[in-house]
């Protein structure tokens, strides 16, 4: 029986979430935190940014990034949780921590 790899936190709501913890981290930083190339992060960044849900200003020679928190988050009956709500349950769960953990032992196995 062979193991179909899925996830169900998209690389854009980990990108967002590593945005919320560390606003002014590098492209390569949440890159690598998320365990996703540098152009795919920085495309990932602009879908952010052109929907809304961060803005981004220059901070000397990087980007700062700012959260819009009370954005709602996707379409249909999940359109009702603010992106604040989501913040809320990735850090009661933890779920940032075991995805990173998890996304970093299949990198090692790879």
């Amino acid at each position: 029986m062979s193991t179909k790899q899925f996830s169900f936190v998209t690389n854009h709501g980990l990108v967002l979430s590593f945005i919320a913890r560390q606003p002014r981290a590098t492209t390569r930083e949440m890159a690598d935190a998320v365990g996703i190339t540098e152009r795919t992060a920085y495309s990932i960044i602009r879908d952010l940014v052109d929907s809304g849900y961060i803005s981004r200003k220059r901070a000397g020679r990087q980007n700062a990034y700012r959260i819009r928190p009370r954005l709602v988050i996707g379409e249909g009956p999940e359109r009702e949780a603010a992106v604040t709500e989501i913040f809320k349950a990735l850090s009661k769960s933890k779920l940032w921590e075991l995805v990173s953990a998890a996304h970093n032992q299949m990198v090692s196995i790879r």
